[in-house]
């Protein structure tokens, strides 16, 4: 990323830097230091037109406050969709819901066939042919006391 100002930071010219329309699109979505960098700016700068734009702050953003209805959607769909339809970053609406204490919400059905697979092979495969995470096979075999799937030596 470039700039059009022409200066670099702390050279003591009172030179107000030019914001291009690319600069100000990223405003508010990386953090005020982070874009400083990039820019060759000082923090400050970034953050004096970033208001001055009324653009909240990344980390304001990440603190926004929840209303009943968001918090109402966390398990009833994935993590990911609940932050489609917010907004925000897959990341914030799972840490909600960990916060919440809300189970995560999964599509899967454990049929005795489906069961029947954990411990029958690796992890991996049973993953892929249900199509949800390794994370949750482990964790759904661990639950039921089922052991890793270890290949016969021949």
């Amino acid at each position: 990323m470039t700039t059009d100002a022409k200066h670099t930071p702390g050279d003591g010219r009172n030179v107000v830097p030019n914001f291009t329309p690319q600069m100000i699109a990223l405003l508010g979505k990386r953090t005020d230091k982070k874009l400083a960098r990039c820019f060759m700016m000082l923090p400050q700068e970034i953050a004096r037109k970033r208001k001055e734009l009324g653009i909240p702050s990344l980390r304001d953003r990440q603190r926004r406050k929840w209303t009943a209805e968001e918090i109402a959607l966390l398990g009833t769909m994935s993590d990911l969709e609940v932050a489609r339809r917010l907004g925000m970053s897959n990341d914030q609406a799972r840490r909600m819901r960990v916060k919440q204490a809300r189970a995560a919400h999964r599509k899967v059905h454990w049929t005795p066939e489906a069961v029947a697979m954990l411990g029958a092979m690796k992890d991996a495969e049973v993953a892929a042919r249900l199509g949800i995470s390794i994370h949750y096979i482990r964790q759904k075999r661990t639950k039921l006391g089922i052991k890793q799937f270890r290949p016969k030596r021949s």
